[in-house]
């Protein structure tokens, strides 16, 4: 080779050098800019190849896209084998019950919204936020439920805590003591988005904490699925009264839940009678979180029950106020019983 061509040669090694490295050090793919990607959390979803199709899914029926999209959120997401092994588990159930196998499809959007909002929580939090309580922090979710979130570090090389950091998310099942609540990992922690924050849930997740079988199966809204601590008084018609709470029954301290029906009914126990298929009641509420009416909630319920007086939704307070009556024909004293009933949310 002469020299003339040697540094020719030369000269278009060191220009395809230079192209390829000024093209590697411009954005692309899914090279994240610094530590923030330029996706919004649904873009982000949406743009992994594997993994998040049974999530995206959920989330499209749902109606959460333009949440994931737009809002500041933080989500721990979980795996679609997860997803799946819920759903294999529910249908497991369904057979055992003489019910057909379904899909993520028959589901009603309602139940998976339900479901999925429970992962998604309001603002961005990453670990550093979260550590600065050693309790961990109570954080509400945009279906206002409240999960509690705990940073803990991992053990390495035989040391204690001298590993990495990860969050402990948790379902709290309305208890204070922690050996009752549900509780997964984020193995992978602190992804940062235009709008939001992602942590990735370890594999071993159980999807909705184990309550994916009770969602699934029924209609839910605004008020459903909650329990509520209830506190009330009973009128009698020869005017005395006997009141009521959390303490007075042992089911009472586990509250009363709340049952969807449709988009603004839900189906609850009336009074103090837990369990009582006769004191079984149905609320219907309006746009303003009024009390539109109390009714019977089957046939099997006591036909004369129905509203008395004003009764609402506090969203404030997360408080329902109902005042309804039933007659009993007989008894000692026989006639118009009226209740006014305080039902406290417990947060869960």
């Amino acid at each position: 080779m002469t020299i003339h061509k040697y540094y020719w040669c030369l000269f278009l090694v060191t220009v395809v050098v230079f192209i390829a490295c000024n093209k590697d050090n411009t954005y692309r793919n899914e090279n994240p800019s610094g530590d923030l990607y330029p996706y919004n959390v649904y873009e982000y979803l949406e743009r992994q190849t594997t993994g998040f199709d049974s999530l995206l899914f959920i989330i499209n029926k749902a109606g959460l896209k333009d949440t994931l999209a737009t809002q500041d959120v933080t989500v721990f997401v979980p795996s679609d084998a997860s997803i799946q092994k819920a759903l294999t588990n529910y249908n497991d159930r369904r057979r055992g019950q003489g019910l057909s196998s379904v899909s993520l499809k028959d589901i009603d959007s309602s139940a998976l919204r339900q479901i999925i909002t429970h992962y998604i929580i309001r603002g961005k939090w990453l670990t550093d936020d979260v550590a600065i309580n050693r309790d961990g922090l109570f954080l509400r979710t945009v279906g206002d439920r409240t999960m509690n979130v705990v940073q803990q570090t991992t053990n390495a090389g035989g040391v204690e805590k001298a590993g990495s950091q990860i969050l402990k998310f948790s379902f709290m099942y309305s208890s204070k003591w922690t050996e009752n609540w549900s509780s997964s990992l984020a193995t992978t922690t602190n992804i940062k988005l235009t709008n939001g924050v992602v942590h990735i849930l370890e594999p071993a997740h159980i999807f909705s904490f184990g309550n994916f079988h009770n969602r699934a199966a029924a209609a839910q809204n605004y008020w459903s699925d909650y329990y509520y601590y209830s506190y009330g008084t009973l009128y009698f018609p020869d005017g005395t009264s006997r009141p009521w709470g959390p303490q007075a029954t042992a089911n009472m301290r586990d509250g009363k839940r709340l049952t969807a029906i449709s988009s603004n009914e839900l189906i609850m126990d009336g009074g103090d009678f837990i369990g009582d298929p006769v004191f079984k009641i149905k609320i219907a509420i309006d746009n303003r979180d009024s009390v539109t009416s109390i009714s019977p909630a089957t046939a099997a319920s006591d036909l004369t029950i129905q509203k008395h007086g004003p009764s609402y939704f506090d969203r404030e307070k997360f408080t329902l106020y109902l005042d309804y009556q039933y007659d009993r024909p007989a008894g000692a004293p026989a006639g118009l019983r009226i209740i006014k009933e305080e039902m406290k949310l417990s947060k869960n």
